[in-house]
């Protein structure tokens, strides 16, 4: 029974804050570069919840994953023996990103090393 009072209360007070005075919004406009993270721990929301509040604003994000004018030059670095994780590094994205990309765009990914066990 507690639970389900919990919840209640819990799901009344997200909800009102998500409404249109919600505190993010201004927020985001004053100081671009905010992490989504960051905003929900001040918040006390969800990451979700803010992504939401933020997309309805029109507030700008910043763009995930290898920037499309950079994509050729990962596939000609990665064909020429460079690791994801190099690659990765120097666009500044996780090397799971980059395989991504290069298998979206016919790039056949290398198996991982194998290392002898001691």
């Amino acid at each position: 029974m507690w639970q389900l009072r919990w919840l209640q209360t819990t799901r009344s007070r997200c909800q009102d804050r998500s409404n249109a005075d919600f505190a993010p919004r201004r927020s985001a406009s004053s100081s671009p570069g905010t992490e989504v993270g960051e905003l929900a721990g001040r918040y006390g929301c969800h990451r979700d919840t803010i992504s939401k509040v933020l997309d309805r604003a029109g507030a700008p994000r910043r763009q995930s994953g290898v920037p499309p004018e950079r994509v050729q030059d990962a596939i000609e670095a990665y064909v020429g023996g460079a690791s994801l994780a190099t690659i990765g590094a120097e666009l500044s994205v996780h090397p799971t990103t980059v395989a991504r990309t290069l298998r979206a765009n016919g790039v056949q990914i290398r198996p991982r090393p194998v290392w002898p066990r001691g």
